[in-house]
């Protein structure tokens, strides 16, 4: 079945991207959204990165010293400008990606008369507390910003709070159909009001009113055009899997080519590729993590457990092993490396999250990292990886 995909002028050319920072973000060329995404998580998803685009917030942040500050701003901007009743009520009851997104009272003290981005830093700046930060819900950010670089570069809408690696705005797939043809998702150029240097509220207000105008013109019709995107696992299975029925010389059968002595034929013999499910079992992974892991593992070993050789290993407190440790302790990535290289399976799938590096050994094995309860980690980034949410 196709996967849905929404027909609408977005601000700026669609990708999709099997994992990344956030359920969706925008480095202001592409918006970049994750390719699970259906439906009505979909549709607020681009029209939020959208409005991030069309309210010129990496233009109108420009300045502004506190950028976790700066973002708050701009998701209550879009929170209590743009999201209508619906929107919000869908976000506060969501259960999937956009759960814990910010909303027009996620910061219960800020005065309902206060909209505007730069009105609402202000008041943020001198009012707002460090525990009313840390409750009022998800931030946009899909990365930290770096010493010197612009607020407002990157963008993940609702994003996870612990999401902070690279984000790459070349690797996902365009929104095509099946015919390789445009699905309506080109980009709109939006309002063309552009903020003065004072940034007053009269321009912003025009802004604000182009912007509702804009997305009120997108079709809200769901159209079944799009290919998903298969995932790294299922990719990298399949490519094993390829190889692993192939003609093996042997005496089984004799060749057919006449001669005095007995000479290797041919058999086709099917041989299960190699997986090793490398589990963290550190002291970092809570209850909630732990489970959430062990589900994961499930979910894999019944998934491809009939094409497949599998085995589950354990790594915590300096060391791997093939039994559930009774202990936790520190995260060992260079055993983990290590045991990698050692038993050389044809896939390695590291089920981490994003304690310290503790190695710099090289990894010889092709690998994916799946994140807990995160959306990058440390580990994947250091040898380049990919990874996948599950």
């Amino acid at each position: 079945m196709s996967k849905t995909m929404l027909q609408g002028h977005w601000a700026l050319p669609v990708k999709r991207e099997l994992s990344g920072p956030a359920p969706g973000w925008t480095d202001y060329k592409n918006i970049h959204i994750l390719d699970h995404l259906t439906g009505e998580d979909e549709r607020i998803i681009l029209t939020h990165e959208s409005a991030h685009v069309w309210l010129k917030h990496d233009i109108r942040s420009k300045g502004l010293a506190n950028k976790k500050l700066s973002t708050m701003a701009q998701e209550l901007e879009i929170a209590r400008c743009i999201y209508t009743d619906d929107e919000t009520y869908h976000i506060k009851d969501s259960i999937t990606d956009l759960a814990g997104g910010m909303v027009r009272d996620s910061i219960p003290r800020l005065p309902s008369k206060i909209v505007y981005l730069e009105d609402i830093y202000e008041w943020l700046v001198a009012n707002v507390t460090e525990d009313e930060i840390k409750r009022s819900g998800k931030t946009c950010c899909g990365r930290t910003h770096e010493p010197g670089e612009q607020n407002g570069d990157d963008h993940g809408d609702i994003s996870d709070d612990n999401g902070n690696g690279d984000i790459s705005d070349d690797n996902g797939n365009g929104d095509l159909s099946s015919n390789g043809e445009s699905n309506g998702t080109k980009p709109s150029t939006g309002p063309s009001i552009d903020p003065d240097s004072n940034r007053s509220p009269e321009v912003v207000k025009e802004l604000l009113k182009a912007v509702k105008k804009q997305l009120a013109s997108i079709p809200k019709k769901i159209i079944y055009n799009y290919r998903p995107t298969k995932s790294f696992i299922a990719t990298e299975l399949e490519a094993i899997n390829a190889g692993a029925r192939r003609k093996k010389q042997s005496y089984a059968r004799p060749s057919r080519r006449t001669s005095d002595e007995l000479s290797k034929g041919t058999k086709r013999k099917y041989t299960k590729p190699k997986v090793i499910i490398y589990l963290d079992r550190s002291g970092s992974f809570t209850p909630a993590k732990t489970a959430h892991a062990a589900n994961i593992v499930k979910k894999l070993l019944k998934r491809y457990e009939a094409t497949i050789e599998s085995a589950l290993l354990y790594f915590t407190n300096g060391q791997v092993t093939d039994k559930e440790p009774t202990y936790i302790g520190d995260t060992p990535y260079g055993a983990v490396v290590a045991s990698i290289n050692l038993l050389n399976p044809a896939l390695a799938i590291v089920v981490t999250d994003d304690d310290e590096m503790d190695t710099s050994q090289a990894l010889n094995v092709k690998t994916i990292v799946i994140p807990v309860c995160q959306a990058q980690t440390k580990f994947a980034k250091q040898y380049n990886l990919k990874e996948e949410r599950v």
